[in-house]
């Protein structure tokens, strides 16, 4: 870890994998898949790393996140994935239902690989924030870049 990130994270060693900011009384933890682990908590920040994987167009681990973060008053999540193998799987529903603009309260910044420009999809400036998505799709081709203000 570099110098600057181990002044504001502490690494527990006590086997429990979890990175802690007793700064901003923030735990960083990373979950099991397996959906029943995620009953009970009330996360107001999540980061669902590669749901591409999932070959289906329900995961009950993403739907149980999501539904958690529901006690929070303006929860986040985040998708970084390289994209799914056919339309019909989740993640390909949830980049189409992103692109289209039905809900107000979802960002999409899409990379595509090939050069081309990032596809953004903002919600109008009337949307509130209650709740917020931001789906990120990086091909293995191209390196992620910096979300920044969102």
């Amino acid at each position: 870890m570099s110098p600057r990130l181990s002044d504001a994270i502490v690494c527990r060693k006590d086997g429990v994998k979890q990175l802690v900011s007793p700064a901003r009384g923030t735990v960083y933890r990373a979950l099991s898949a397996e959906a029943a682990t995620a009953y009970g908590l009330s996360p107001v920040f999540l980061v669902h790393d590669e749901l591409g994987v999932v070959r289906c167009p329900r995961s009950e681990l993403f739907e149980v996140l999501e539904t958690v973060t529901s006690a929070q008053l303006a929860p986040l999540s985040i998708i970084i994935s390289t994209q799914a193998p056919t339309d019909a799987d989740l993640l390909s529903i949830l980049l189409d239902d992103a692109l289209s603009g039905h809900n107000l309260h979802t960002v999409c910044l899409l990379h595509c690989s090939g050069g081309q420009a990032p596809i953004i999809r903002c919600p109008s400036s009337s949307a509130s924030t209650e709740r917020s998505c931001i789906a990120c799709i990086y091909p293995q081709q191209v390196s992620a870049s910096r979300v920044r203000g969102i």
